[in-house]
């Protein structure tokens, strides 16, 4: 039953996902693989031949994808059916559709026709002339920018920056907690023991030793499992202590002789008394589909065959504590989650810098490579630069520092101000650099519009993407047609 309540969880969310954000890929891989059979089917038949899709296509589905595709869900693959249709394909096909459309009739409008005149200049490529300067001004002046301003250093690392709930939430989740008293969860008490008997054990010594550091001011409560699942040789202590029920009915019948209390008030206890002294120990198992499962499964953990366990403290003084806690024995670890997260941000921020450092190389040796041509490159390669510097000044001075996310971000600013760069210089005659000019425009309007609205997200994370791209499409486009602009304007005023 548990393992049914929890599929149907994930269908429930998969289906909620599917109607929030549209078509799933598996949709998509509907849609194409429909699709080219039904070209595969076009191409074989003959010019009086009509398919009809109940009696030509839909045997072959039949035949070859319905078993993994079909009505029966213990067969079925990667979520895909075939003999269906429903709103999802409606959405993708429709999406497929219109794009097709739009490609089709819509967008040559925006296209200028140039008269057909044959003259040197609309037969002979010609490269445009670039001048490096402009670019090379802002990569200095947004450089020199975001040096005065970054005060508190370039990149953010905090989790909180990557979490997907808007900053009012977490601030009023903060308030919550605090008047609730919930445990701060920065810092965790860690201990680890190879069987769950010994860790229970440890355990038990360690709350001793927290109740002492208490006693101290070194913090002021703390959670552990020890709270509600003793070790078993507590347990059996504890069943040992209990009173025979001769015995616990002689002193409760001395204990409300003269109370208003019938001689039969306690029988029920008497008797969970005694049941109690044989009962076997409390195991975690007992905890399932209880109210405190959740809560132990936070506190207790078995990771590659030894046993965990996570004490949570509340307002501790850290660096006391720690070197409270080196002192004990067992041995325990002071846990700084908040300063971990920093540390795994770093790693990982440094080690994606570092790859797209030498992919960037990368690229450059190929342009050089293919290209031969030096100056060309380096008006690219600063043109990309500056973009890159420009969108990041922005961004740091409306979001105080970079994240994971303005990072993958600002890679396909990257690949979006390479592109312009490439368009914009390459040799072409004049009726192709009126097609390309009026390309470029209209990607560089679309891109910088459909993010520029994403940027007006209450959501962090849709809030970042949206404002680095928009801001990087829109920097990268000017960049790039200025360098060839002012190039153009200069040459033609000096006569050259």
């Amino acid at each position: 039953m548990k393992d049914f309540s929890r599929q149907h969880e994930l269908d429930s969310r998969a289906t909620h996902g599917r109607q929030a954000f549209g078509p799933t890929l598996s949709s998509w891989f509907g849609i194409v693989v429909i699709l080219l059979i039904c070209f595969t089917a076009k191409k074989a038949e003959s010019a009086e031949t009509i398919v009809n899709f109940s009696k030509d296509i839909r045997p072959i589905l039949s035949d070859n994808c319905f078993h993994c595709h079909g009505p029966d869900p213990s067969h079925r693959e990667a979520d895909l059916r075939l003999d269906i249709w429903d709103s999802d394909d409606d959405y993708a096909a429709s999406g497929v559709i219109v794009a097709a459309l739009v490609t089709r009739y819509w967008l040559p409008h925006f296209v200028v026709r140039e008269k057909n005149v044959i003259t040197a200049s609309n037969t002979n490529p010609q490269q445009r002339p670039l001048a490096i300067w402009p670019a090379s001004l802002i990569l200095l002046v947004t450089l020199f920018g975001a040096q005065l301003s970054l005060k508190n250093g370039l990149w953010e690392d905090r989790l909180s920056s990557l979490s997907p709930v808007p900053e009012q939430r977490l601030l009023e989740d903060r308030m919550l907690r605090s008047a609730a008293g919930t445990p701060d969860m920065r810092y965790q008490l860690v201990l680890r023991a190879p069987s769950l008997e010994n860790l229970l054990r440890d355990n038990e010594s360690v709350e001793r030793l927290l109740q002492k550091a208490a006693d101290d001011n070194l913090l002021e409560s703390w959670q552990s499992v020890s709270q509600i699942l003793p070790s078993e040789y507590v347990q059996k202590q504890r069943q040992q202590a209990i009173p025979s029920r001769d015995e616990l009915h002689l002193r409760l019948q001395q204990a409300i002789a003269k109370s208003p209390f019938r001689e039969d008030a306690f029988d029920m206890f008497e008797a969970n008394a005694e049941l109690a002294k044989s009962l076997s120990p409390l195991l975690p198992v007992n905890f399932e589909a209880t109210a405190l499962e959740s809560w132990l499964d936070s506190h207790l953990v078995s990771v590659a065959g030894k046993w965990v366990s996570l004490i949570s403290i509340s307002q501790p003084k850290p660096v006391e504590l720690a070197a409270r806690v080196q002192t004990w024995e067992p041995q325990i670890e002071l846990v700084d989650l908040h300063q971990s997260s920093l540390d795994l941000m770093r790693d990982y921020r440094h080690g994606a810098i570092k790859t797209i450092f030498f992919a960037s190389l990368l690229i450059i040796a190929l342009l050089l490579f293919e290209q031969k041509e030096p100056r060309r490159v380096l008006w690219i390669v600063l043109t990309v630069m500056a973009s890159l510097t420009t969108t990041v000044f922005v961004v740091t001075s409306l979001h105080a520092g970079l994240t994971i996310i303005h990072l993958v971000a600002l890679l396909l600013v990257m690949g979006l101000g390479l592109d312009y760069a490439l368009f914009v210089s390459r040799k072409e005659t004049v009726a192709e650099q009126t097609a390309t000019r009026h390309a470029v425009v209209a990607c560089a309007l679309t891109t910088t519009m459909t993010f520029g609205i994403l940027a007006g997200s209450s959501i962090p994370m849709l809030k970042f993407i949206g404002l680095t791209i928009a801001t990087g499409s829109a920097t990268s486009f000017i960049l790039a047609f200025a360098g060839s602009w002012v190039s153009k304007k200069w040459l033609s005023q000096t006569g050259h």
